[in-house]
This record gives C-alpha cells, sequence and structure tokens, in this order.
C-alpha cells in the first residue's frame, strides 16, 4: 500500500501492491481492465477508467497486460464481444464462446446460491455494507467478516443482495 502515490484510493493502492507481489513471484502476464462502467448508467471513478495506464508506472516494461475495456453502458452483445477478442487472443472462437457460456453460467449459479442463504432466526444477523472491494476481501477488511462470525453472528454483505434491491434502496439514500 504504500508504493503508490498518496491520493491514491485504497483499491487502486491494493491493486498496485498485489500486482507488484505477483511481479516479484515471477508473474509476466496481467489481467488490468480498463474497466469503464459495471452498471448500465453510471461510469466507474477516473482511478479505475486509466488503472492500466497508472500501473504500468509502477512495473517494469517487461511485464505484458491484458487489457480489455470492458463497459456496461453498452449493450451486453458488446460487453460479450469484448471478452470474445480477449479469449480470441488464446484459443478458438468456438472454445472462447463456450468458456463465456459456462461463466455466465456460473455467476448466475453463484448469485443465486448467494440469495438464497436464509438466515438462522436464533442468530445474530449484521449486514456488512460498503464497496465490495473492501467487505468481500478479508485483507482489506481485516478479516471482518471471519472475526463476526467467530463471536456467532451470521454475517451479510451487499454481494449476497440482488442488484435489483441494492439499486431500490440505494434511491432512498440521501448523498450529502
Amino acid at each position: 500500500l504504500t508504493t503508490c502515490v498518496d491520493g491514491a484510493c485504497l483499491a487502486i493502492k491494493s491493486y498496485v501492491g498485489h500486482s507488484q507481489a505477483l511481479v516479484r513471484q515471477g508473474t509476466r502476464l496481467l489481467f488490468v481492465p480498463q474497466i469503464i462502467s459495471i452498471s448500465r448508467k453510471e461510469y466507474t471513478c477516473p482511478n479505475f477508467l486509466g488503472l492500466p495506464d497508472l500501473l504500468k508506472q509502477y512495473l517494469p516494461p517487461s511485464i505484458e497486460m491484458l487489457s480489455p475495456t470492458l463497459d456496461a453502458r453498452k449493450s451486453e452483445r458488446a460487453l460479450r464481444q469484448s471478452y470474445l477478442r480477449l479469449g480470441l487472443q488464446f484459443t478458438s472462437l468456438v472454445t472462447v464462446k463456450q468458456a463465456w457460456n459456462r461463466a455466465v453460467e456460473g455467476q448466475r449459479a453463484w448469485e443465486q446460491s448467494a440469495y438464497n442463504e436464509l438466515p438462522s432466526e436464533d442468530m445474530l444477523q449484521i449486514l456488512v455494507l460498503g464497496p465490495r472491494y473492501l467487505t468481500d476481501d478479508p485483507f482489506l477488511s481485516g478479516n471482518l467478516r471471519a472475526h463476526l462470525e467467530s463471536l456467532g453472528a451470521q454475517v451479510y454483505t451487499a454481494s449476497q443482495v440482488p442488484d435489483e434491491i441494492s439499486l431500490e434502496l440505494c434511491k432512498s439514500v440521501n448523498k450529502r
């Protein structure tokens, strides 16, 4: 976290630090997407928009980066095309399409399983809110989830709440 510029947020500092650690361990190819948007009507922060360019400043020139542009403001078809172009650098179109379909099915199954966890009425239930990169990461969160669970709580994060519910509830939050 200390090798990145002071003005960078925790997410960027952790990404840079993790990438540097991977390079020290011998990694020569990194997946560093340019994430423009993860929702139809929103942009990510400017730091994430420029992540591939920023990261290049902290890594040796010999390190290769795969940097597809991910933009959910466009159609799902356009997003799929971005992934397909990336996959075609490594294998055939048939294999890439099969991988895409398996990934979509796997994502849906994971989301459904996360939403289906029914709360136990006998346990204290805690919803930990915050950016998912923080709440779902044991290192960045200080292992908060495991600690709360060790105290007997049933812990939930935003990743266990369907996006439709999260988006609806966000409308009622005062953003000032």
